[in-house]
């Protein structure tokens, strides 16, 4: 199996060293993976590939799981419309949406940041057009990357025929 990290992504360990790790672990521990293993694995043994990618020092890896947490907030907070034309539309919505923009400086005052996850109520991105193209082409991305990822499943033959059409229409 060749391994490789997603495009876009940065890593300090190379692909092939993780997935190798991982392969061996799938086969010791009866082919079932858990993130708590996994961690369990990287903590006991720092200087392996999957050590490598964890922060060891406990005050910075909280710092950084107290981030995630409140990421996990965003991206899971919802509000339920309450007009007839809104719930037509969806039952649910996210209270805020992800946009990226350019910062001096990132959470800890490194500068400049070029590019920058910022979280926004739905409703002001929606009213600016910027960043409601942002997250339009966020949406056609993440259904393009659906539709790859899951391109050998047969049962999903209409459907790929359907996102294909509107990715082929679609305004670029």
């Amino acid at each position: 199996m060749k391994f490789g990290w997603k495009d876009g992504v940065r890593a300090s360990v190379p692909a092939t060293a993780v997935g190798a790790q991982l392969m061996k672990l799938y086969a010791r521990h009866g082919r079932r993976l858990t993130p708590a293993l996994v961690a369990a694995e990287a903590r006991a043994k720092p200087k392996t590939p999957l050590g490598q990618l964890l922060e060891h020092d406990i005050q910075k890896a909280a710092e950084g799981f107290w981030k995630e947490q409140m990421r996990w907030v965003f991206r899971h907070l919802v509000f339920y419309p309450q007009s007839a034309k809104e719930r037509a539309i969806a039952a649910e919505m996210r209270v805020f949406e992800v946009v990226y923009e350019q910062l001096d400086s990132d959470d800890e005052g490194n500068g400049p940041v070029l590019v920058c996850p910022v979280f926004r109520l739905h409703d002001d991105i929606m009213h600016s057009p910027v960043e409601r193209a942002q997250v339009v082409a966020q949406a056609w991305k993440g259904l393009q990357e659906w539709r790859e990822r899951y391109r050998h499943l047969n049962e999903f033959a209409k459907l790929f025929d359907a996102i294909d059409a509107a990715l082929k229409g679609r305004k670029k």
